[in-house]
C-alpha cells in the first residue's frame, strides 16, 4: 500500500474548495435572477415594495398592518394613493429599513404606522428571526446595515450565497414559476376571513415590558426619516378583542410628545372589542372589521391633514 501523499491530498482539497466556491457563486447568480423576476406571492410583493412602489401614503407595521388596513378604500377616502407595506411577523427593524429604501425613490406624504410592542419595542423576541427575510436583500445598503446591527457575525456568513438563500429558495422558486392565477401580491392588503367564536381573557399590553435598545434606536430613526423628509407620521394601535388596556411605552410616548406625533389608540375601542364577529382571532380583525376600521382611520387621518 502506498503511503499518504500530502501534496495530492491538498491538491484535491483545493480543487474541491474551488468547485464549491464556483457552485456557490453560480447558485447565487441564478437565485438573484429568479428573485428579481418573481412577481407573484409574498416575494413578488416584497420586490414591488423594495423597488417599484409609488404612493402618497404608506401603511407600515406587522400583521395587524397588512390585515387591518384596506389601502384601496383608504386611497378613496384620502384622495391619495395608499400602499400597504406591512409584513406578517415583522416590525420596526424591517419597517425602518423599508421606509429608508423607499424614501430614496419617492417621498410619501403620510406614514401610518401600526404599532405593536411585541415587534416594535419589547426585548422578549430574538431579533435574529428577522434575518431570514433581510439577508435575501442584503445587497441593498440599508438592509445590510440592519443585518449587521442584528448580528455582526452575518458579515462572514453572507460570503456564501447558498447561506443567503438556504431557507427561502424553494418559496422563491415556487412563486416565480407558479401558474396559480389567484396568487396575488397583496399590494393593497390581505383581508382575513372567518369569525372568532371563542372567549378571551382581559389583557394588558405595554406597561412594564422591557425595551429593546435596537428597536428603540430604529424607532427613533424612523421618526427622524419622516421629519427630515417632511412626512406626516401617525401611530395607530388597532382593536384587540376583549376588554383590556394598552399602555404606550415611554420611549414612544416621549418621541410623540417631542415631535407632536399623534397616536390613535383603538386598542379598547368599544365599537369593536365586544363584537367577536369583527375578528378572526383576538388580535386580528376579519375583513368586515378591518373595512370598518379603515373607514375610521381614514377620517382621523383626514383630520390631522387639515391642520
Amino acid at each position: 500500500m502506498s503511503g499518504f501523499d500530502v501534496k495530492i491530498f491538498f491538491s484535491k482539497l483545493l480543487v474541491f474548495v474551488c468547485l464549491l466556491i464556483v457552485a456557490d457563486r453560480c447558485f447565487g447568480l441564478v437565485m438573484e435572477k429568479v428573485l428579481s423576476e418573481t412577481n407573484k406571492g409574498d416575494w413578488g410583493r416584497n420586490n414591488y415594495l423594495m423597488d417599484e412602489a409609488v404612493g402618497d401614503v404608506l401603511i407600515m407595521g406587522s400583521s395587524r398592518a397588512i390585515h387591518h388596513y384596506d389601502a384601496g378604500s383608504l386611497s378613496d377616502s384620502l384622495g391619495m394613493k395608499c400602499i400597504n407595506a406591512g409584513e406578517d411577523g415583522m416590525g420596526i427593524l424591517l419597517m425602518n429599513t423599508r421606509l429608508k429604501h423607499i424614501a430614496e425613490r419617492l417621498t410619501p406624504k403620510v406614514v401610518i404606522y401600526e404599532f405593536l410592542p411585541e415587534y416594535d419595542h419589547d426585548s422578549e423576541l430574538d431579533n435574529s428571526r428577522y434575518l431570514k427575510f433581510l439577508r435575501t436583500y442584503v445587497d441593498h445598503p440599508d438592509v445590510k446595515e440592519c443585518v449587521m446591527d442584528i448580528s455582526p457575525n452575518e458579515r462572514w456568513k453572507l460570503q456564501s450565497k447558498m447561506y443567503m438563500y438556504n431557507s427561502v429558495f424553494l418559496d422563491i422558486i415556487s412563486q416565480r414559476f407558479s401558474r396559480d392565477p389567484t396568487m396575488s401580491k397583496d399590494i393593497l392588503w390581505a383581508p382575513l376571513n372567518g369569525e372568532y367564536n371563542g372567549t378571551h381573557e382581559m389583557i394588558s399590553i405595554g406597561g412594564n415590558s422591557s425595551a429593546d435598545p435596537l428597536k428603540e434606536r430604529y424607532l427613533r430613526d424612523l421618526v427622524q426619516i419622516c421629519i427630515d423628509n417632511g412626512i406626516r407620521l401617525v401611530f395607530v394601535i388597532s382593536p384587540y378583542y376583549g376588554c383590556g388596556t394598552f399602555t404606550v411605552p415611554s420611549s414612544l410616548a416621549s418621541l410623540c410628545d417631542e415631535y407632536s406625533i399623534p397616536i390613535f389608540n383603538h386598542f379598547s375601542d368599544p365599537t369593536f372589542v365586544s363584537d367577536p364577529s369583527l375578528f378572526v382571532d383576538p388580535s386580528h380583525l376579519n375583513e368586515r372589521g378591518a373595512s370598518r376600521f379603515t373607514i375610521m382611520i381614514g377620517e382621523e387621518v383626514k383630520g390631522i391633514l387639515r391642520k
